[in-house]
């Protein structure tokens, strides 16, 4: 099609030059007989009881009425072209002018579309209408099948009717918990601190358990309440995790109609997560000081002085020959790490580990905030343990990459970006004078 509309209009400009061609001639034939019938011929001016007018001005002026008047036709030819080819679109329905010149039928028949481009409007008719009558049947129904569905399958009516005492939020986030999550526990695709976590916020009054009213009473003021009620970032953020999951499996059941939790904005984003909560030289000696008060005062002070997550410390062996410690690691892929004792810590952990790490790691992250509440140190917790440990080392001028590998971390960058911090008033001795000769003689 695009073709012959080229030759068409390579085929019109060669005839409009022609008409041109043979106008011109005709001057030329006007001038010739007008000179040989001048009575008067000076200095280029014909004398004839007439105006005086030289030969060339009139040949362009004669020129200029004939290219005006072709303009005019030209004009009137397009005017009536595009006339016509409104009223060609009005009876034909369906078409349209493109915004590249061509034209475009669009037909929609039982969700499906049809439709032809063509650069010529009578041709595209011709198409159109072949097309139809071997495509588009004007007598086909819908198909008998659809028909029965609709018969047979009424509306169906909103779950929330039916079930009302199953409605409640907290069940029903109990339900996702045991379809989605427990599924990702069971692969190795949620690392146990999150899974206990969850398992933790769904068995507690003080998180989801609050939520025991019917889904379609909570609104999006009362979703704010709770969130600010929750002060733990990632208890947090696991909560609206789950709750803004939960509403949207509600929606596209058609069990509720509407989504408060699509007006809410996260509160507890990762931006926010606390970076660098180590205890100061203060707080340290505090905690030092004061481990006799608390019964998990030995594991407090085992990850002080191996930083080892608080998952990590339930599966730590010892070899008390070589005074080193196995930490297998539970976070990035080479987290399992070796980890060095000093002599006088070692024979201290001899008689004592066996009586080590016996409680689940939800007690001993609830016991150490406890402890530290009791002695006066706030915003921090067990994970502000191996804060420190990252911290200390390198007042003690452990080197970057050994500091790397006793973290267990993949990259350098999180050892000094988020768990280092720095502090111009401390110093190696300060380290040296509360932990004494229980941290190892590092090489630097």
């Amino acid at each position: 099609m695009f073709n012959e509309r080229v030759t068409e209009e390579i085929f019109k400009s060669i005839q409009t030059v022609s008409d041109c061609v043979k106008q011109i001639d005709r001057a030329m034939c006007f001038l010739t007989s007008w000179f040989s019938t001048a009575s008067e011929i000076n200095n280029g001016t014909y004398y004839d009881n007439g105006p005086k007018i030289t030969p060339i001005e009139e040949s362009v002026q004669h020129i200029n009425n004939l290219i005006e008047e072709s303009k005019s036709k030209a004009e009137s030819l397009r005017i009536q072209k595009l006339e016509e080819e409104k009223d060609l679109m009005r009876l034909n329905k369906g078409i349209r002018k493109r915004a590249d010149g061509r034209f475009e039928w669009r037909q929609t028949t039982f969700k499906k579309n049809h439709y032809l481009i063509g650069s010529d409007l009578k041709e595209l008719i011709k198409e159109v209408n072949k097309y139809k009558k071997e495509h588009l049947d004007p007598n086909s129904k819908k198909p008998e099948k659809l028909k029965a569905q609709t018969k047979i399958n009424p509306p169906k009516e909103p779950q929330a009717k039916k079930n009302q005492e199953a409605r409640k939020l907290c069940d029903l986030v109990q339900t996702y918990y045991v379809r989605h999550i427990e599924s990702r526990i069971a692969n190795g695709k949620l690392v146990s601190g999150s899974a206990g976590r969850y398992k933790a916020l769904l068995k507690s009054n003080n998180y989801i358990g609050k939520l025991n009213k019917n889904i379609d009473c909570y609104t999006k003021d009362d979703l704010i309440d709770f969130f600010n009620e929750i002060t733990a970032h990632r208890n947090g953020a696991h909560c609206f995790y789950l709750l803004r999951n939960v509403f949207l499996d509600e929606m596209e059941k058609g069990n509720i109609a509407r989504n408060p939790m699509a007006y809410i904005k996260n509160p507890f984003p990762k931006s926010m997560c606390k970076k660098g909560t180590w205890l100061n030289i203060e707080e340290q000696k505090l905690i030092m000081n004061n481990l006799h008060k608390t019964n998990i005062g030995m594991e407090i002070q085992f990850y002080l002085l191996t930083g080892c997550r608080r998952e990590e410390a339930l599966k730590t062996t010892i070899n008390f020959e070589k005074r080193i410690a196995y930490i297998a690691g539970t976070k990035t892929k080479g987290s399992a790490r070796y980890v060095d004792l000093s002599p006088a810590y070692c024979e201290y952990l001899k008689s004592e580990w066996s009586k080590m790490f016996k409680f689940t790691t939800e007690t001993y992250t609830r016991k150490c905030a406890e402890f530290f509440k009791e002695i006066g140190i706030k915003g921090k917790s067990l994970h502000s343990l191996r804060h420190t440990f990252a911290t200390n080392l390198y007042y003690l001028g452990v080197p970057d990459k050994e500091r790397q590998h006793l973290m267990g971390h993949a990259s350098i960058v999180m050892t000094n970006d988020v768990y280092t911090t720095l502090d111009r008033s401390v110093k190696k001795e300060d380290i040296i004078e509360i932990y004494g000769e229980l941290y190892p003689d590092f090489k630097n």
